[in-house]
């Protein structure tokens, strides 16, 4: 029953991330954010019901944590876009709820082997080089949320490192798919940065943004 369940809201997360997409494409930022947020109730329901079952409960209980706290930041990162007069502020929130999402990620792992830190490490150096050289040539100036953004993104990336060192040293289906999971969304973020602060904002790049965190 639960695999049936679970089944039903990973179907029913496709729907509504593509509905989103569609909404912010066509600057429906109301219907966009509910679709956001239906899409985000699905996948932190997915969690909740994987974490009843995981054989190592603190792992479990850690990223369900973490997925409640992504979607607090969907919520709020998509309420900047509907206030725009409070949209700093808006974005500081998201980005502390996003921060301590990848902390609870980060906690998970380490606590499954300590042994991720191994690859994290070099994932995060690369990735920091790598999201710099991207930012720097798109001109983002985030001035007073500078080093928010800069902490936001070596969390993330230590995050994604983590995982990507779960299926190195734990391997497994699950594992491996946090591993592409924290990939796309690092590339995602990354994108999104740029696109808040950056110069040359295209809307050609709301889609493949939007994709990667889908």
């Amino acid at each position: 029953m639960q695999l049936i369940v679970m089944t039903a809201l990973t179907l029913a997360c496709c729907f509504f991330a593509n509905s989103f997409l569609n909404c912010a494409e066509n600057k429906l930022y109301k219907k966009s954010l509910t679709m956001k947020v239906l899409a985000s109730a699905c996948y932190a329901g997915v969690g909740g019901i994987a974490m009843t079952g995981c054989w190592y409960s603190v792992f479990g209980h850690l990223i369900f944590a973490g997925l409640c706290l992504g979607l607090a930041g969907d919520v709020l990162l998509g309420l900047r876009l509907l206030y725009p007069k409070k949209s700093g502020a808006y974005a500081a929130a998201g980005a502390v709820s996003y921060a301590a999402a990848n902390a609870c990620g980060i906690a998970a792992f380490i606590g499954l082997t300590p042994k991720v830190l191994y690859v994290a490490a070099p994932y995060a150096a690369a990735g920091m080089f790598f999201a710099c050289k991207y930012l720097k040539k798109r001109k983002v100036k985030m001035k007073r949320l500078a080093y928010l953004g800069i902490l936001y993104e070596l969390l993330l990336l230590i995050m994604g490192g983590c995982a990507a060192g779960g299926a190195v040293f734990a391997v497994s289906p699950g594992t491996i798919l946090f591993a592409v999971g924290g990939l796309f969304l690092a590339i995602a973020d990354n994108l999104l940065i740029s696109d808040m602060y950056g110069t040359g904002h295209s809307a050609a790049r709301e889609q493949p943004r939007s994709r990667c965190r889908a």
